[in-house]
């Protein structure tokens, strides 16, 4: 997966919960594109957030140890 298209795909992650009213967002808008600098959860997030929290299962993942 290229960088550009972890960009794209968390670019439209956040503008899909900004579009549901579980996050603001403000940066500047061009005729074409959002460019985002900051997020804030608004308080229906908050809540999603903590329930969510309590509900989700952790993964198993092994953090790795720089290599040397």
């Amino acid at each position: 997966m290229k960088p550009k298209d972890v960009v794209d795909i968390i670019t439209k992650s956040l503008e899909s919960l900004i579009d549901k009213g579980m996050m603001v967002g403000y940066g500047v808008r061009t005729p074409k594109k959002w460019y985002i600098k900051e997020v804030k959860l608004t308080p229906i997030g908050r809540r999603l957030a903590r329930k969510l929290l309590g509900e989700q299962q952790a993964l198993p993942f092994k953090l790795s140890k720089g290599k040397k």
